[in-house]
């Protein structure tokens, strides 16, 4: 045999060959070079996936946002209603000794002060209440998102991740909405608005109602629908007895209080300080139940 080739067919031609063995064509001009190999490109390196969140790191999370719960989910005592009452008696008190100023300078600095002193404790009021609202969200977000994870990495764990699809969805919904309607509000522009033009102070009371309700309505929903899937993983934690917010409406708490020059404002503060306590009491039992199951 030879290193020469037929440029027809292709086969390896005898040594001196005329005529090709296989096809019987004439090789008696250069015969082809044998055919190269066709090269195959490499294959690119795998990307890299993104690693599966694991059960420690879940459970570091849901333990770190309960540990600050002390800070966001704030007790205000009712004595604060004493500022809605009395601001605008002092404000009354400090105008009137501002006119009287004409006459005495000490009743003018004296007037000054207690209209300065009614401002900033309504502002302070105000400063708190929104503060308490976002620190609140926040710290629910972060505690929602520790959750669906657990339960997600303790499911793969456990083979069972069929067995909790509508318990998970139904939690990953209502995550997706509280996350998008629970935006911070500045604590501090509407505390300093709310002083200076009274219509900010209403809006404010008006949608520290509105979204205490439905933030409320919704953990509902997410932390029974994390009760159910935890019982399918074999998690002994139930879903606690968790009375439900008033269902105040911020749109009729608005008009009585315009109809009724104020005076409805006091009943309507009180709500805004007391009704989260309620909701934060049903947060704790829960929370301190499934940490007990994590340990």
């Amino acid at each position: 045999m030879s290193d020469r080739y037929c440029p027809y067919c292709g086969a390896r031609l005898p040594a001196g060959a005329v005529f090709c063995p296989n096809c019987g064509a004439n090789v008696t001009e250069k015969a082809a070079a044998p055919p190269e190999k066709p090269v195959t490109p490499p294959t690119p390196p795998p990307a890299p996936s993104k690693p599966a969140p694991t059960v420690a790191t879940a459970v570091a999370t849901i333990q770190d946002a309960v540990r600050r719960r002390s800070e966001t989910d704030t007790r205000m005592s009712g004595a604060w209603i004493l500022v809605v009452i009395f601001s605008p008696v002092l404000l009354a008190i400090g105008i009137i000794m501002l006119f009287m100023g004409m006459y005495s300078p000490v009743l003018s600095l004296m007037g000054f002060g207690i209209i300065l002193i009614a401002t900033i404790l309504a502002a302070i009021l105000y400063y708190r209440l929104i503060n308490r609202r976002n620190k609140h969200f926040m710290r629910s977000r972060v505690l929602r998102e520790g959750l669906i994870r657990y339960v997600e990495s303790k499911a793969e764990e456990l083979g069972k991740s069929h067995d909790i699809l509508s318990e998970l969805s139904t939690m990953r919904m209502v995550h997706s909405e509280l996350s998008s309607e629970e935006s911070d509000k500045s604590a501090g522009l509407y505390a300093i608005l709310s002083i200076i033009v009274p219509f900010v102070s209403l809006y404010v009371m008006y949608f520290l109602t509105k979204d205490f309700v439905r933030h409320d309505t919704k953990e509902r929903a997410f932390f029974q629908a994390l009760s159910a899937a935890a019982g399918k993983l074999g998690i002994p934690v139930q879903f606690p007895y968790w009375k439900e917010l008033p269902k105040r409406s911020a749109g009729l708490y608005l008009i009585l209080t315009i109809v009724l020059s104020g005076l409805f404002a006091i009943y309507w503060m009180w709500t805004l300080i007391k009704d989260p306590h309620q909701h934060f009491d049903a947060h704790s039992v829960f929370e301190d139940a499934f940490v007990q199951t994590l340990r």
